[in-house]
């Protein structure tokens, strides 16, 4: 398959991966991605309970183009192996995944896939919260966590929140290499993966999922591009503060930059379970930065109309 083949949005399958908790604050948002864009999803259940999955399998046999899938595995498992297991039952020529709590305002398609004209990929959703120069991976830091999109030098890191990757290249990949989607820190590393990340400056303590598929894709030739798109707003981070219960975690808290961005998340799903009860709708946090502001106004404004919209199909 040429690299300059341009796929059309109906012969496109979007894998999106539900963890606990999650389907019931965002089911009413697949409706008007339906309306709005061509392409099909694969709801995928990754550690729900009984009720959810059949939640989810009902909510497919209501509305065209949706199907179901359950991952065949014993409770929740990390979100690079659930993408590795679903990009092994894809068929066609394009794997393609997005963060189920991203919110479709227009047929960005349209404008998207152009770039993915001579690319193995294109990538796009970075969350509202988050800057627009906040994905560059800092000097020195030895975490390449999901957040950062690409290098100081220019190098696209990718994200795993969005994206469309060219299935044939993914596949000899893997045949190559062994891995795919993994997240690794550096003892997990294959000793051929090593020694290629060392070779590109990018040594790490630890990488987060797709971190060193996209390098080392990189690196063998092939090109990756992010694309942002106005009519794709990404809520971020809200499945991990569902299972988190909005408390912070893990290094989250360790600066006031990081807080404040945290805050935001947290904020968001705070909003989204008063929009769904009834309940009064909180207000943003302060410090937010006007471009993040307008972001999170709009991701409101159409979560509120969608919700009104289509609550009463469920």
């Amino acid at each position: 398959m040429s690299d300059q083949i341009v796929p059309r949005g109906r012969e496109l399958t979007f894998n999106i991966i539900f963890t606990p908790g999650s389907f019931a604050y965002l089911k009413f948002l697949l409706p008007g991605m339906l309306n709005r864009l061509t392409c099909s999803f694969r709801l995928a259940a990754n550690g729900c309970s009984r009720e959810e999955t059949a939640a989810m399998t009902d909510c497919c046999k209501r509305f065209d183009r949706l199907e179901f899938h359950q991952l065949p595995f014993t409770g929740m498992v990390p979100h690079g192996k659930a993408l590795n297991h679903l990009q092994k039952m894809e068929r066609t020529d394009y794997f393609c995944f997005m963060d189920p709590d991203i919110v479709v305002t227009h047929n960005f398609l349209s404008g998207l896939l152009p770039a993915l004209a001579g690319q193995a990929a294109v990538f796009s959703g970075r969350p509202v919260w988050q800057e627009t120069d906040s994905d560059i991976l800092p000097e020195g830091e030895n975490r390449l966590m999901g957040r950062y999109c690409r290098t100081a030098g220019g190098l696209l890191l990718g994200s795993s929140y969005f994206g469309i990757y060219r299935n044939p290249v993914l596949n000899r990949f893997i045949e190559k290499q062994g891995f795919c989607f993994e997240r690794f820190s550096w003892p997990e590393l294959p000793p051929r993966a090593s020694l290629l990340l060392v070779k590109t400056g990018l040594a790490a303590n630890y990488y987060d999922t797709a971190k060193v598929l996209n390098i080392l894709l990189q690196e063998q030739g092939a090109g990756l591009c992010y694309h942002d798109t106005p009519g794709l707003l990404h809520i971020g981070g809200l499945s991990c503060n569902i299972l988190s219960r909005g408390k912070l975690t893990r290094r989250e808290d360790l600066s006031m930059e990081r807080s404040l961005k945290r805050k935001l998340s947290v904020h968001l799903l705070q909003w989204l379970h008063a929009l769904l009860n009834a309940r009064p709708l909180p207000s943003m946090p302060a410090g937010n930065h006007p471009e993040i502001h307008k972001k999170i106004a709009r991701l409101k404004r159409q979560i509120t109309e969608d919700y009104h919209a289509y609550k009463d199909r469920f």
